[in-house]
């Protein structure tokens, strides 16, 4: 119980301190995703990405291997592809947790989850790292159990994801940070996906990061014409 009174004490500070920064509402930054699935096959996909916080859209431009875009928003994903729109309804948004909108709103270091439903549970200090389990109350617990989060030098470095049985769905890692107008940002994602004894990997590394950038205001806002 002490340990967690003090890991609270701490993140608030720390919270705080972060708060008296510039705001920052929108962002930039080229990108190349290379995905390696359960059976082996590998893609590989590069291009620029732009997050705008006020219209809540991830915006992918694809540059290879063949040019195309996809705009993900609260309720839907979308495809542009030879002049022609598809899209995908989506269960839940996936907004709030990207990495865009966690980084902008300064709350990356804990994943977002001090303002969810989700619960501090437990904390462990390690000789590198700092664990920490959040749960949901039981009434509010689905299909996903614990969430298990792992801290170095006060970054964000690992989210594991549990069942209800305790085995992991999955595993990310925010690796090689980098300052951005002197905050930090993990260059390098790591995600793996688990299902019977296979796992998929999805590795994605950003570069040439812009916040508030002025320049291609097109690109921050798309509005489907149906």
């Amino acid at each position: 119980m002490y340990k967690k009174i003090i890991y609270i004490i701490i993140l608030t500070l720390f919270c705080f301190h972060h708060s008296q920064g510039q705001i920052y509402t929108r962002m930039e930054a080229g990108f190349s995703i290379k995905e390696i699935g359960f059976d082996g096959t590998q893609n590989l996909m590069t291009g620029t990405v732009f997050f705008n916080q006020v219209s809540r859209q991830v915006i992918y431009e694809f540059d290879f291997p063949e040019k195309k875009t996809m705009i993900i928003n609260d309720t839907c994903t979308f495809w542009i592809e030879d002049h022609k729109i598809s899209s995908h309804q989506l269960s839940e948004s996936l907004i709030d947790f990207s990495v865009f909108n966690l980084f902008l709103n300064q709350n990356l270091d804990q994943f977002g989850l001090t303002n969810t439903p989700y619960i501090l549970t437990e904390v462990e200090e390690t000789d590198d790292m700092i664990l920490s389990t959040w749960e949901l109350p039981s009434k509010q617990v689905l299909s996903v159990g614990k969430l298990i989060l792992s801290q170095k030098e006060g970054n964000l470095y690992g989210l594991a994801t549990l069942d209800k049985e305790g085995v992991v769905l999955s595993k990310q890692f925010f690796l090689d940070y980098i300052l951005v107008n002197d905050l930090p940002f993990p260059s390098k994602l790591i995600q793996i996906s688990y299902h019977d004894d296979l796992d998929s990997k999805k590795i994605t590394t950003y570069r040439n990061i812009k916040l508030n950038s002025s320049y291609d205001e097109d690109k921050y806002t798309f509005t489907p014409a149906f």
